[in-house]
């Protein structure tokens, strides 16, 4: 779900598809511009906003601004949190981030509970058997090796491996299935059922 979606409008400020280069200062003020903007047009606690902030996190994460991405990430899980509720789905992916900076800054012991929050939630609302769950395991075995903890991270690392092998034969197949199609567009119909 879109954030436009989760909040019934439309957001008029897009900076998804910046020409500056990913973390440059350009690409800071373009999104520093754009949540003033924004915070402007729907108030500093909407949903709009929280999503400008992830992005703003992303942008500080991919230039090493640890702290600032941080701090990013965090305002925007108060606002999400505060806006749709403690287990909606959107909130994975600020917890998955923020316990990826944590293992940025080798600190696995404070990123554990933001992984363990990230997959509970995911896991809950998608299921076990999703390759975003799996990245999800991924990241909690990451920050579980960091702390010497061999065992519970690779029970983690091959489940999330068994995932990503059964997600990439299921798409292997679709795609075998595609181009065998198309190999006899005769055999294509306009009522052939889709693969």
């Amino acid at each position: 779900m879109s954030n436009s979606e989760a909040s019934g409008r439309e957001n008029p400020i897009s900076v998804g598809d910046s020409p500056a280069p990913h973390g440059s200062p350009d690409e800071v003020a373009e999104h520093q511009c754009a949540l003033e903007v924004t915070q402007h047009i729907f108030g500093p606690a909407s949903i709009e906003v929280a999503a400008i902030l992830n992005k703003l996190g992303g942008v500080h994460s991919r230039a090493g601004r640890v702290a600032e991405a941080h701090q990013a990430y965090v305002h925007a899980l108060e606002i999400t949190e505060e806006r749709l509720g403690p287990d909606h789905l959107q909130l994975a992916g600020l917890y998955r981030s923020l316990a990826e900076l944590e293992i940025a800054r080798d600190r696995f012991v404070t990123g554990e509970p933001y992984a363990r929050r990230a997959l509970e939630i995911r896991e809950r609302a998608m299921g076990p058997n999703q390759v975003e769950v799996a990245g999800d395991m991924a990241v909690l075995a990451a920050l579980l090796a960091g702390q010497g903890r061999s065992t519970e991270s690779e029970l983690l690392y091959r489940g999330a491996l068994a995932v990503f092998e059964a997600t990439a034969k299921l798409m292997h197949e679709k795609a075998a299935a595609c181009r065998a199609k198309l190999a006899n567009p005769q055999g294509i119909s306009p009522n052939a059922s889709e693969t």
